[in-house]
């Protein structure tokens, strides 16, 4: 889910010849003719680099967020080569997911038979064996279907996210999608690498 209204930003990133950029939070809103929400002033996840369901307007642009001073301003730098980039391919994905939270949850999916699933943010909580950060209870931008760090997780195992009870649950849905050949194996060598762990 591209938010186009960051499409400006990107197409700044684009033109500028500068390596490293400081933005205030003004100067975002003046490139993008438009407000930031109000949780970009307060959570700095909001610029983290794959993550959001916006951060294509400098990912793809081929920069990244070095430093964020909420509510003040972002430092920006260029991408150098294809080793700065955070989530390249499914290999670095996996070497990411190994370490996180959220690991625990994407087993939980691709052992689950159901096509629909609807868990409350207790039953989600108690299989990570931790919190749900507090931008997921305040904001469904959160659980958007888009591939990020938490996006990733259900999209990735044909899941997508139907509907969001704030603070309270989540509905998946299994998407009914005949796999061609490389997403077998690839899932294959996925669960695989799963079992392992």
């Amino acid at each position: 889910m591209k938010e186009y209204k960051y499409e400006p930003l990107k197409q700044f990133f684009l033109i500028t010849d500068k390596n490293k950029i400081k933005l205030t939070y003004e100067e975002i809103e003046e490139i993008i003719n438009n407000e930031l929400p109000s949780y970009a002033y307060k959570y700095s996840t909001f610029w983290s680099n794959g993550g959001q369901y916006h951060d294509y307007a400098w990912l793809d642009a081929g920069w990244r967020v070095k430093k964020v001073i909420l509510s003040e301003h972002i430092i920006f730098e260029k991408v150098k080569d294809d080793k700065d980039y955070e989530q390249l391919s499914f290999i670095d994905d996996m070497k990411k997911t190994k370490k996180t939270k959220y690991h625990p949850f994407e087993k939980y999916l691709i052992e689950s038979e159901e096509r629909k699933i609807k868990l409350t943010y207790i039953e989600i909580e108690k299989i990570i064996k931790e919190k749900l950060p507090e931008s997921s209870y305040k904001y469904k931008e959160w659980w958007a279907n888009s591939r990020h760090n938490n996006g990733a997780i259900w999209l990735d195992n044909n899941y997508k996210v139907v509907n969001v009870e704030l603070g309270r649950s989540v509905e998946f849905e299994k998407e009914n999608k005949e796999k061609s050949f490389f997403e077998k194996l690839f899932d294959k060598f996925k669960g695989i690498w799963l079992k392992r762990k």
